[in-house]
């Protein structure tokens, strides 16, 4: 099996990316389509995870200056506990560093915090609604 992280190249990429939020956010869920597709969705950086030729995860960053917010990361639910979340978010950091990004930070659903603990994010912050959704602000510890 080979699994390969990618920045969305084509149209074809860029629906492949949102079928994925589709699947996981707004029919599994419940996310309203106009919060899942919102006004950065033209300007943030895509991208899609393969695995042997099928998409199977996805994620954006949104960029405001030297910050960098982590968002719209999606792995299909059969496709779960393989590392596939870890290697986007990997990718994902990555991307950030490689654009000078000097704070990353994401909204995280509460369900998924041990997980983004565990990829070196610390919670700044209370919790709070987003799409129905229990979340909290995680910033990327800086490396010394």
């Amino acid at each position: 099996m080979e699994l390969i992280c990618k920045l969305v190249e084509t149209d074809s990429e860029l629906k492949a990316a949102h079928d994925v939020r589709r699947t996981v956010f707004v029919i599994g869920q419940n996310v309203p389509p106009e919060i899942e597709w919102d006004e950065f969705e033209d300007s943030a950086l895509h991208m899609i995870c393969r695995l042997d030729n099928n998409v199977v995860g996805t994620g954006r960053i949104t960029f405001f200056g030297s910050r960098a917010k982590i968002e719209r990361v999606a792995v299909l639910k059969e496709f779960r506990l393989r590392g596939i979340g870890r290697k986007i978010m990997e990718f994902l950091v990555d991307e950030c560093k490689k654009k000078n990004a000097r704070y990353i930070y994401a909204h995280v659903q509460m369900q998924a915090y041990d997980f983004y603990e565990k990829m070196g994010f610390c919670e700044v912050g209370e919790t709070f609604d987003e799409a129905g959704i229990n979340h909290v602000k995680m910033v990327l510890k800086e490396e010394k």
